[in-house]
């Protein structure tokens, strides 16, 4: 599959208008850290890191509160985030100028996530998060959300042996599905699974991640936040299965 046979991408690219600061962070830092995916060759993790480490990705990382709880938390490793929205681009490098990031570790794709994962290298992610994706809840939408059969696969690919898969969900029906697929799986096998609670002390969350923007709406709106873990299956797992 070439990058141009790819689904288009849905949902907004602009919002709200910019402050003078997250504009210029978005013409002076952002083209630091972006980067394209080879049209027909898998992506060089070489090229764009100076020192191999493990490799964390975000796929919609929205305004970034998350990917920056895991930049502060692993700070000898990679990691790639995945974001069209410029709205949340722009927010995630202001909420970095509070912080000593190194620059070097972080890399920022502009454009869709399937994309990029058909890019990846395979075995390259140690973890990889997918976290309140669009839900496109009417039915007539529903082959526009982005968790489905084909992206797991990839996501599958990319990870790991021992790799680390974590989505999360406010909308019951698409948790469900992501759950049976990846139950369909047979290497991958379910690390944990639970609800998000609506508190701000990450010590009561599931890997001390921080409440997000978009998951504080679900709460505020009703909805039960559910997220589950899944880890692909070494070698030496798989041998003694046979």
């Amino acid at each position: 599959m070439t990058l141009s046979s790819h689904p288009p991408l849905f949902g907004r690219r602009m919002g709200r208008p910019l402050t003078p600061a997250k504009k210029e962070l978005l013409t002076t830092t952002l083209p630091l850290l972006s980067f394209s995916v080879p049209e027909n060759n898998p992506l060089s993790l070489t090229s764009l890191f100076p020192t191999q480490a493990p490799l964390h990705l975000e796929i919609g990382f929205g305004t970034g509160h998350h990917l920056l709880s895991q930049l502060l938390g692993n700070p000898e490793d990679n990691f790639i985030g995945c974001e069209p929205y410029m709205g949340g681009i722009a927010a995630f490098l202001k909420k970095m100028e509070g912080h000593s990031v190194d620059l070097a570790r972080i890399k920022i794709y502009t454009k869709d996530g399937q994309s990029l994962l058909h890019g990846m290298p395979p075995h390259s992610c140690t973890t990889l998060f997918v976290l309140f994706p669009d839900p496109w809840p009417k039915k007539r939408h529903l082959k526009r959300r982005f968790l489905n059969q084909d992206t797991l696969a990839q996501i599958f690919r990319v990870l790991t042996e021992g790799g680390i898969f974590t989505f999360a969900s406010d909308i019951e029906d698409y948790f469900e599905q992501v759950l049976k697929i990846c139950h369909a799986m047979d290497s991958l096998v379910l690390e944990t699974q639970g609800i998000l609670e609506n508190t701000q002390e990450t010590s009561q969350r599931p890997l001390h991640w921080p409440l997000t923007r978009f998951e504080g709406k679900a709460h505020r709106e009703g909805r039960i936040c559910n997220y589950a873990s899944f880890k692909k299956k070494t070698e030496k797992i798989l041998d003694k299965s046979l």
